[in-house]
């Protein structure tokens, strides 16, 4: 089961809002239909958003001169994608529990408005959102340990059918 977005009009802001301006992680199922497209956001700022864009998953950057590769992996192969942010200074990801693309420095957008949204560039409104599918996904703020990380990944995994190394 998954839900399908078609990239026009479907967002969902996640209630009670998280305070995604320091430690979070996120671990999900997703996969993209269209380049250019977001999955998710976590303050009202775009730069503070996950976008699919040339085939990898990319996150704005500290310097705000464009975007950096958070996981070198296509995205529009279904895959569980774990992004995790130690602060303002330091967020990471990965595919199927490897293939990061390492630690990058993101845009420091505590200063907006904090707060989870799916499918969207924003976390206040619709805006290029997901035009593919959304197969389960979980958040949290507390540190996660690689043993907590795993078992998260290998969960949402099986909920979309993907088995993991």
């Amino acid at each position: 089961y998954y839900l399908d977005t078609d990239g026009v009009d479907d967002w969902m802001e996640v209630k009670p809002t998280l305070n995604l301006g320091e430690q979070w992680w996120h671990v999900g199922a997703w996969q993209s239909d269209t380049d250019g497209k977001y999955v998710f956001a976590t303050t009202a700022s775009f730069k503070g958003a996950l976008r699919h864009a040339a085939s990898v998953w990319k996150w704005r950057n500290a310097a705000d001169t464009g975007q950096e590769t958070l996981i070198n992996f296509d995205p529009t192969t279904l895959h569980v994608l774990t992004v995790e942010q130690a602060g303002t200074n330091s967020i990471s990801g990965r595919a199927n529990g490897a293939n990061s693309a390492g630690v990058i420095a993101p845009y420091d957008d505590s200063g907006d408005a904090q707060g989870l949204a799916l499918f969207s560039q924003e976390n206040d409104n619709f805006n290029k959102g997901l035009d593919g599918r959304f197969y389960g996904g979980s958040w949290g703020q507390e540190a996660l340990d690689s043993d907590q990380r795993e078992i998260t990944e290998a969960y949402i995994a099986s909920l979309a059918g993907i088995t993991l190394p």
